[in-house]
């Protein structure tokens, strides 16, 4: 690829995983479709649904969650410290 510009690792990237799990569907967040949401609100009030996803993600290499401020983000915390996963805090 001789016509790329190659972009300089900063030394961010070295300490950030490549996968990180996103928080919006456990918190019934669709950007598109609020009948999809409220959908997936009520399939995640079962932590052991959030828990299979996690799982799910971590054995496919994910290294840690993506987190915002949610009234559902204790539950997600308590998962991710017993599994052990970093926590990255999005601030609003």
């Amino acid at each position: 690829m001789p016509h790329q510009k190659r972009i300089k690792k900063s030394k961010y990237m070295k300490i950030f995983p490549k996968i990180v799990i996103g928080h919006n569907n456990f918190f019934g967040i669709d950007h598109l479709s609020k009948s999809r949401g409220k959908s997936r609100f009520d399939y995640f009030s079962d932590t052991s649904n959030i828990e299979e996803v996690i799982d799910y993600c971590i054995e496919n290499g994910a290294g840690g969650m993506m987190l915002s401020t949610h009234e559902r983000a204790k539950g997600l915390i308590d998962i991710l410290k017993k599994k052990k996963q970093k926590i990255y805090p999005l601030f609003p």
